[in-house]
């Protein structure tokens, strides 16, 4: 389910996501999933950066 929230961001923020987006590497949502999610999950995810540690 999507929620809209309108006027949420504004221009300047949206101009920016969209520039992050457009060089971000996306991979294959499979990757994350567990075991019987892999059969069924069909999405995209920004692939992880290596240089942020996850705690």
């Amino acid at each position: 389910m999507l929620i809209e929230i309108p006027e949420l961001l504004n221009p300047a923020q949206i101009d920016k996501i969209r520039e992050i987006l457009e060089g971000a590497e996306f991979v294959d949502g499979r990757l994350t999933a567990g075991m019987a999610a892999r059969r069924v999950k069909a999405n995209e995810e920004l692939a992880q950066d290596p240089q942020i540690q996850h705690a």
